[in-house]
């Protein structure tokens, strides 16, 4: 009985300090800003290079995320739709870039193009490596794809 009392205590104090704990994470500072057009025109053209057929991609860009509670952040995140193997658009898929300088001082954007789960790999835009949904699931902890930038049409869910 000591034991029990002596533990319910401990996990009484203990609440609060988790509760203010999950209330910081959930409460990010997130600066934003638009698009370079340098980050635009890299961007497109790493996301473009991992297509099947980049010159018939189509983009939806929102802003981008600088800072995350001050810290800087190289993560972007977008849509991309593009033909797939048989000529016909697929429909939007969520790409996630890491946009940095090489050692040459040239902007690049390192990408992955989400894969849609059960979907036949010839009906996929992409050989991306990862489905669309762990991508999302990545872009919305960085501050991507808040308020109504995205629908059930595009993602499959509100």
């Amino acid at each position: 009985m000591k034991n029990l009392l002596s533990f319910l205590i401990m996990t009484l104090l203990a609440l609060p300090s988790f509760v203010y704990a999950q209330k910081q994470s959930d409460d990010k500072k997130i600066d934003y800003r638009p698009l370079t057009q340098e980050e635009e025109i890299t961007i497109k053209a790493w996301v473009s290079n991992g297509l099947k057929d980049g010159e018939s991609a189509k983009f939806k860009l929102s802003e981008r995320v600088i800072s995350i509670n001050n810290e800087p952040e190289y993560i972007y995140c977008g849509l991309v739709n593009a033909k797939n193997s048989y000529g016909a658009y697929s429909g939007w898929v969520v790409f996630k870039s890491f946009v940095t300088k090489n050692a040459y001082n040239k902007l690049i954007a390192l990408t992955d193009v989400g894969q849609k789960m059960g979907v036949d790999p010839a009906m996929q835009i992409g050989d991306g490596k990862f489905y669309e949904q762990v991508l999302f699931d990545t872009c919305t902890s960085k501050g991507y794809f808040k308020g109504n930038y995205l629908n059930e049409d595009l993602i499959g869910r509100k």
